[in-house]
């Protein structure tokens, strides 16, 4: 079974991975060039078919909110209209300082936060230093829609509050950052079948396919260490989790442990 890489950027291309990828949108100006991508390579069968695991997301970035604010929310709401197979994301909220004004923060999130309860899509999420708002500003809604927190660094107190909530966690490159012990941990509290993997790669740097793939399979080596099942069956378990997450329905049945764990 290959790698499923759950949340990457459209630079993505230029390294052609040979295995399922969630590319998520960096802000409204990549969005129609994306899903131009995304339909041509569905027509031509270059990626895994719509049935299969790949994945786009399109959304607005608390960093780049596009030039027509809330304004884009209508353009954003024809496309979803349009590609039934399409997500939303990378959305969330940020209190760091690259981010656009807070109140236009909120306003944006909540309204992509409705066109995925309207159309049924599963959402990426962006999370820095706003965990109290995501609880207040949107408590219940990953009890209705699949729901992945990307590039999970959190504690593992913190952890455990976003699964109670019905969150999926994504762990990344920069995860492994946090360290073996950080990560031993998370995996005690966290259900498997609640657990994803990513690069997040956005092309700074530029990697080889070679290189590309070799931090992949770091990524899941340290998750069999430190979770004490063996890659090819953390390969299984995140595509199993990550079917959940398929575009245009929230049959939440599909997700489960691998069978014996």
């Amino acid at each position: 079974m290959t790698f499923i890489d759950c949340h990457v950027h459209s630079s993505i291309r230029d390294v052609q991975p040979q295995h399922p990828l969630w590319i998520n949108s960096q802000g409204p100006q990549d969005w129609q060039s994306l899903v131009e991508s995304h339909r041509s390579d569905r027509d031509k069968k270059i990626l895994d078919p719509p049935s299969s695991q790949s994945r786009l997301f399109l959304g607005m970035h608390p960093w780049n909110l596009g030039p027509g604010g809330t304004g884009e929310l209508a353009r954003l709401e024809d496309l979803l209209r349009s590609n039934p197979d399409i997500g939303l994301g990378e959305i969330g909220l940020d209190r760091g300082p690259k981010a656009r004004d807070w109140q236009e923060q909120e306003e944006i999130f909540l309204g992509q936060c409705a066109l995925a309860e309207k159309y049924s899509r599963p959402m990426a999420l962006h999370l820095y230093k706003t965990w109290q708002d995501f609880f207040r500003l949107a408590p219940k809604i990953a009890h209705q829609l699949p729901v992945m927190i990307h590039g999970f660094t959190a504690s593992v107190e913190l952890a455990g509050q976003l699964i109670k909530r019905g969150c999926y966690l994504s762990v990344g490159w920069r995860s492994l950052a946090k360290g073996q012990l950080w990560l031993e941990e998370l995996l005690k509290l966290i259900p498997r079948e609640k657990i994803l993997a990513e690069s997040d790669y956005h092309g700074d740097p530029p990697l080889t396919l070679e290189a590309y793939q070799k931090k992949m399979e770091d990524l899941y080596a340290a998750l069999a260490s430190a979770g004490s099942m063996e890659i090819e069956g953390w390969k299984e378990q995140i595509h199993g989790n990550a079917a959940v997450f398929k575009n245009g329905a929230d049959d939440r049945s599909q997700g489960s442990a691998v069978p014996g764990t």
